[in-house]
């Protein structure tokens, strides 16, 4: 089974069970399998279950994941990129 996840500007996220991630545009026809730039991470929260793992949450789908979102950067990690 692969697990389908619809993004902003008619991009599909689909992670398959045993592969890696990729990325498709119906509208376009284009596949790649890094994210797309269209992916809005303002909508998206990190925050913690009741056992302090991290989990992901976009507050406009209200869907949650326990991988971040396509593109998703922890602030130290942007902190040291814009160094």
């Amino acid at each position: 089974m692969v697990d389908i996840f619809e993004l902003p500007g008619g991009w599909v996220r689909y992670e398959p069970p045993d592969g890696r991630p990729y990325y498709h545009n119906a509208e376009t026809g284009a596949t790649q399998w890094d994210a797309p730039t269209e992916v809005d991470l303002s909508r998206w929260q990190k925050t913690f279950d009741e056992d302090g793992t991290p989990y992901y949450y976009d507050q406009e789908t209200q869907e949650t994941r326990w991988d971040p979102p396509p593109g998703w950067q922890e602030e130290e990690e942007e902190e040291e990129a814009a160094q």
